[in-house]
């Protein structure tokens, strides 16, 4: 839940969201042809997804973002297609072809006990929320109602949720990066576990990934 009255000490008088999603386009290969065709295939099936997360200022009315939400949604049709779902990964990014690999068979299809068949699945690959707005439920509030966000704001309904419990922090540069500092990152994970177990993910036996059906 959210706590308005923290959020109000901050000078927000609530939380808005911007929610995106549209298709990836990848690099060019070398070979068009070859390029094209896997172009094709990642577009028919995924869908790039991005929620800012903007705090309302009530003095001056500006917006300001508090934090970002992002990850892959992919349709269901991939399965009812027999798609090669590693493949699919593979060919997008190393990231995704990790998560694959962690809850695929050998035929690289998606296993039943993760995501039932012809079911639509989003992978989270980003949770962040600036440290000055932190402990105050807005990652719990988007988590929690992500079903709901993406099938008012672009029509999309997720069935299954997969994400990977990795803290990041601001580096030198003011990008996003994962944290380097062990011990840090370590208490960071568990109160990130904590929290996804919460909001009802469950952690998928012999990997690092959590998983809610």
């Amino acid at each position: 839940m959210l706590n308005l009255e923290e959020l109000g000490k901050l000078d927000l008088g609530s939380i808005s969201l911007r929610v995106s999603g549209g298709r990836k386009l990848n690099s060019i290969a070398e070979n068009f042809d070859d390029w094209l065709e896997n172009e094709d295939m990642i577009n028919k099936y995924t869908i790039a997804i991005k929620i800012e997360i903007l705090g309302n200022n009530f003095q001056n009315e500006k917006n300001i973002k508090v934090g970002e939400v992002s990850g892959y949604f992919f349709e269901s049709e991939s399965a009812r297609d027999d798609v090669d779902f590693y493949y699919l990964c593979d060919s997008i990014s190393s990231d995704l072809e990790m998560m694959a690999s962690s809850i695929v068979n050998e035929y690289g299809s998606i296993r039943e006990e993760f995501c039932d068949f012809d079911a639509t699945l989003m992978y989270i690959d980003r949770i962040y929320i600036e440290e000055k707005y932190r402990g105050l439920g807005i990652a719990s509030h988007v988590i929690k109602d992500i079903n709901e966000i993406l099938s008012y704001s672009i029509n999309l309904y997720p069935e299954t949720l997969i994400l990977l419990p990795e803290p990041q922090e601001r580096n030198k540069e003011a990008s996003l990066s994962f944290m380097t500092d062990e011990r840090k990152k370590n208490l960071c994970k568990q109160k990130l576990i904590k929290l996804y177990k919460t909001l009802g993910f469950n952690e998928i036996e012999n990997t690092n990934y959590m998983l809610k059906k």
